[in-house]
Order: structure tokens, then sequence, then C-alpha cells
């Protein structure tokens, strides 16, 4: 895993919900772009989605293999959940900024989170199935655009 070109990942929601979705047709696509990413990020906000999500769509007791997944992945420093609080300020910003994109309907605070991790750990790489926003997006730093997988690998 060290030659990856996918140092760091920061991971968007859709695409763990299919990761622990046993039935989706997109797990292994999702597996294999996991498998190139040697540390993946996660927001506290991408977790709180994708607890209720698997919860209301598959039972809590997903929901509680997926909450274990990401405790041994921490406990391991494959994963991180960093800390949100100090990026606030930057992602409310980005939420105005691209308040007209898509109809008027924007992007959410997890995605403009997810752009500020991005920048806090100095990658382009996203695990995304949000195609239409993340070409649209730009990244904070100096990478043209973002890298998005599983579509990108």
């Amino acid at each position: 895993m060290t030659d990856s070109p996918f140092a760091v990942v920061v991971a968007d929601t859709a695409p763990l919900l299919h990761f622990f979705d046993p039935d989706s047709k997109q797990r292994d696509a999702v597996g294999q772009a996991l498998d190139a990413s040697p540390h993946m990020v996660v927001s506290p906000f991408v977790l709180g989605e994708l607890d209720y999500l698997l919860t209301v769509r598959l039972g809590v007791n997903a929901s509680l293999k997926a909450l274990d997944h990401v405790v041994q992945m921490t406990s391991i420093v494959r994963w991180s959940v960093p800390e949100v609080a100090p990026h606030l300020h930057e992602a409310r910003h980005l939420v105005h900024r691209y308040q007209s994109m898509d109809g008027g309907s924007g992007i959410g605070l997890t995605d403009a989170m997810n752009v500020v991790l991005a920048r806090e750990y100095r990658t382009d790489a996203l695990l995304t199935f949000d195609v239409k926003h993340f070409r649209t997006v730009r990244p904070l730093t100096s990478h043209p655009a973002f890298r998005l997988l599983p579509d990108d690998l």
C-alpha cells in the first residue's frame, strides 16, 4: 500500500454506506478504493449520516457492525475521525460560496467540511459518489481538481 497515489483520502457518506451494505452492487468498487487508500479521514458529520442511514435502511445491527469497523480502523490509525470545531467557520464560508450551485440547493455542511478536511490533510482525493458536486467544487489547495474515488482509480 505504500506505493498508492492516494496517501490520504477523505470519505463521504454514500460510499461508506455501500461498503457496509453486503447487498450493494457498488460494494466491490468502494472496497477497491478503500484498499488503495492507506489512510482514510472520516468527519464526524459523515459518521452521523452513516449511522442514521444504516440504522434506517439496514437496521441497528448493521450500524453497530459499521461502528465496530470504524473503531477498529481508528485504533490501528488507518482511519482518522478529526475534530471539526476549528474548521466550522471555513466550512460555513464554503456553504455560502456554493449556495447557488445545483439549482440553488448548493452544498451542505458535510460536503463543505470534507473540502476543508482535504485541505487540512493536503489531499485532493475524496471517496465519494457525489461527482456532480465535487467536479464543480474546487480544492482549497494548489490541486487543480479533486480526484474522486472510486471513479478515478
